[in-house]
């Protein structure tokens, strides 16, 4: 068997060191001359490394985040047919690492959900409503570029509608950027649509500056009925909703927003308390509306985005057309102190790992490239920071600091309450009991991210709960 090291090249006349981003091959996988091996960040720019002949990764001999320089050993390879099969059968169960460049949220699809138990207390749908979604599955096989698959994930464009223009059909980043630039601008005036693309497709990715926020955004979808808007919960992004808005921007426009300190969103005051601080996110989306041009909006929220969007429904009804909300807080005493304590600090991938773990019914569903995207994030002090701000204020020794349940009798709009049954960071039991009339939904063998958990019928119960307008 014919061994040789890989070393680290010159990829600039100043270049004398690089970082390694992300490899793309595993130990055990075979490659192509010219096939991307991994992702390089140097003083200047992220480069992406080629293999200068066909053959096999037998050993990766600088990991992630690890800082070489020229001529550095950075895997063992070999001719190809030399990797025995026992090797490839150690590396099997290693999940790729690609993630986008902003350390995005994003799921892998192998995993597998069994079928919920066909009886419920809190049920208020037939059962044979119930479903469970499986987990996003790959995207076919088409020749792309890591830099482009990237941004076309970030962006949730299909690869199967892009034409590519490099060698042999091989989509390119700019093949992508292309696209992006084709669709049209925000909505701050009236617009007609003019990107050739379907707008389900297509999701633009923009910001706004508001006070002393500036406030991350994102559209996509069809206009000429009342908008959606998706509001995410702590320590999350508009990621979260990625199961949902393709669906929904098949027949109307969707908008997601990244809160103040999250995200894109990072400018954050951290003097707020907690009344203060709910107040201000609604005065926060108050300006946003009307800057955005929209008159009345869907609003959808989750958990911490839940209780913003129904303190805001409260006190500007007349810009609200329905109020979908999952787990949202303010509607009881518990919340689990220890989960957010734990989730705002943490770093390494254990404590990531069962921070998530604890979101989830199903455990499926945190995936090493999860939580290798989570800690990334956490990797920004900043955001460190914030989180951690944000714990003090929304809850003390395991009760939540804010409450506005009993202001939910002067509600006169359509409300859906969601909920997992066995959501371990607030209970469903807060769902019991509330003044006013609502539409409640408790999901057996369904955690606090029920949005993803049973996005197939969330999406059915959105559609629903906007169906007037």
């Amino acid at each position: 068997m014919k061994e040789k090291i890989f070393s680290l090249p010159r990829m600039g006349e100043t270049m004398e060191e690089g970082t390694v981003l992300t490899w793309f091959k595993s130990p055990g996988d075979s490659f192509k001359r010219g096939e991307v091996l991994l992702e390089l960040e140097t003083d200047k720019m992220v480069v992406e490394v080629p293999a200068l002949e066909d053959g096999d990764l037998l050993e990766i001999l600088a990991s992630e985040q690890a800082t070489v320089e020229i001529g550095s050993s950075l895997a063992l390879i070999g001719m190809r047919g030399s990797v025995p099969k026992i090797k490839k059968e150690k590396n099997k169960k290693k999940d790729s690492k690609i993630e986008d460049s902003k350390g995005k949220l994003k799921t892998k699809s192998s995993m597998e959900q069994e079928s919920p138990p066909q009886d419920s207390s809190m049920m208020d749908f037939a059962k044979d409503d119930i479903e469970i979604l499986e987990p996003q599955t790959k995207e076919e096989n088409i020749r792309a570029t890591p830099s482009a698959r990237r941004l076309a994930k970030y962006n949730t464009i299909s690869l199967k509608n892009v034409p590519g223009t490099g060698p042999l059909g091989r989509i390119e980043k700019k093949d992508i950027e292309d696209i992006i630039n084709r669709i049209q601008k925000p909505r701050f005036a009236d617009t007609e649509e003019t990107c050739g693309e379907s707008a389900e497709q297509i999701l633009e990715e923009l910001s706004i500056k508001i006070g002393d926020h500036q406030l991350s955004f994102k559209r996509r979808g069809i206009s000429g009925r009342t908008p959606l808007l998706f509001i995410h919960g702590f320590g999350s992004d508009s990621q979260t909703w990625r199961y949902s808005l393709g669906e929904l921007s098949k027949t109307r426009e969707v908008w997601t927003i990244d809160l103040p300190g999250h995200g894109n969103s990072l400018e954050f005051n951290m003097e707020y308390e907690s009344k203060t601080l709910f107040n201000e996110y609604a005065n926060v989306l108050k300006e946003f509306l009307s800057n955005a041009g929209l008159k009345r909006v869907h609003l959808i929220g989750h958990s911490l985005g839940g209780g913003i969007a129904l303190n805001f429904a409260l006190n500007h009804q007349n810009s609200v057309s329905s109020l979908t909300l999952f787990a949202p807080m303010g509607l009881g005493n518990s919340i689990n102190e220890k989960f957010i304590e734990s989730f705002a600090k943490g770093q390494s991938d254990q404590e990531i790992r069962e921070s998530l773990d604890q979101l989830f019914y199903k455990k499926s569903w945190v995936t090493d490239s999860l939580v290798h995207a989570t800690v990334l994030q956490h990797q920004n002090p900043k955001f460190r920071k914030i989180l951690g701000r944000l714990a003090t204020i929304l809850q003390k020794q395991d009760k939540q600091s804010w409450q506005i349940r009993d202001e939910l009798q002067n509600l006169s709009i359509p409300v859906k309450l969601i909920w997992g049954k066995e959501d371990q960071i607030l209970p469903s039991s807060h769902a019991q009991g509330l003044p006013g009339s609502f539409a409640v939904h408790i999901f057996p063998n369904t955690g606090h991210m029920v949005h993803i958990e049973q996005s197939k019928v969330i999406n059915r119960l959105i559609s629903e709960n906007s169906a007037q307008e």
